[in-house]
C-alpha cells in the first residue's frame, strides 16, 4: 500500500524465530526448527499410544511420519512446516480428553497461529476447530476459551493485509497469480498428494496406507472416539 516491495510470505514464522536469532543466528533458528521437530514427534507417538493402546501401533505411526524424507528434510529448513505440524499436533493430541479452560485456551493460541505461519494453512486451522469444538460438546466455556484467542489472532490477522496491502484478504501479496484461484484447487489440491515431484505420496508413499486409514475411521464409532465423543 505504501509503494514499497514486501515479501509474499508471512510474518509468523520471522517473528518466531526472532529470540533464536538474536541468541545464535541462522544456525540458532535452525536449532529451534530441530528440536520443534522432534516435540511434534514425540506428541504424535503419545497421541497414537493413547488412541489406540499399543506401542507398536504408536511406533509405526511415528517412523511412518518423522523419518519421511519430507518431515527430515523440513526439520532443518527454514519453512513454517514444522512449527505448524507442532501447532496442530499440540492442539489435538496434548492431553486431548481434557476441556479445562487452560487447555482451551491452549489449543486456541496454537491454532491461531497457523494462518499467521502460512496463509495455506487457514483451511486446516478451521478444521482443527471444528475437532476442538466437538470435543468440548456444549460447554460455553470452554467454547469461549477456544474461540477467543482464535477471533484474536484472525482479527489482527486480516488487519495486517489491510495494513500493508490495503486488501483484508490473504491473496492480495500473489495478486493475480493463478494458484492463489478457487480454479486452481480443482487440479492443485490432489496434487498435493499424488503430484509425481510435489505430492506428499509420491516423496513418502509409506503415507498411502492413510486411505486405509481414512475408509476405516467411516465406521461411525471411530469417528465419534476419534474427536472425543
Amino acid at each position: 500500500k505504501d509503494g514499497q516491495i514486501y515479501s509474499i510470505h508471512p510474518v509468523g514464522l520471522p517473528v518466531l524465530a526472532m529470540p533464536a536469532f538474536a541468541m545464535a543466528g541462522y544456525h540458532g533458528v535452525v536449532a529451534m526448527l530441530i528440536v520443534m521437530a522432534a516435540l511434534a514427534a514425540t506428541l504424535l507417538w503419545r497421541w497414537a499410544r493413547d488412541t489406540t493402546g499399543s506401542v507398536g501401533a504408536a511406533t509405526f505411526a511415528w517412523a511412518a511420519t518423522a523419518l519421511t524424507a519430507p518431515y527430515l528434510f523440513n526439520s532443518f529448513t527454514v519453512y513454517p512446516e514444522v512449527p505448524a505440524a507442532l501447532a496442530v499436533i499440540a492442539a489435538l493430541g496434548w492431553r486431548p480428553e481434557s476441556a479445562s479452560i487452560g487447555m482451551m485456551l491452549f489449543r486456541g493460541i496454537a491454532i491461531g497461529t497457523l494462518p499467521w505461519l502460512s496463509t495455506k494453512y487457514a483451511p486446516m486451522a478451521a478444521a482443527v476447530t471444528i475437532v476442538a469444538l466437538l470435543r468440548a460438546g456444549w460447554n460455553r466455556r470452554a467454547a469461549t476459551a477456544l474461540l477467543a484467542p482464535i477471533g484474536i489472532g484472525l482479527g489482527a490477522w486480516f488487519g495486517f493485509f489491510v495494513w500493508i496491502w490495503g486488501s483484508p484478504s490473504p491473496s492480495a501479496p500473489y495478486g493475480l497469480s493463478e494458484p492463489m484461484t478457487w480454479r486452481y484447487l480443482a487440479h492443485g489440491g490432489p496434487g498435493l498428494i499424488f503430484d509425481q515431484e510435489y505430492g506428499i505420496v509420491a516423496t513418502a508413499p509409506v503415507l498411502a496406507i492413510a486411505f486405509a486409514g481414512v475408509v476405516q475411521m467411516l465406521a461411525v464409532d471411530q469417528v465419534m472416539a476419534l474427536i472425543g465423543l
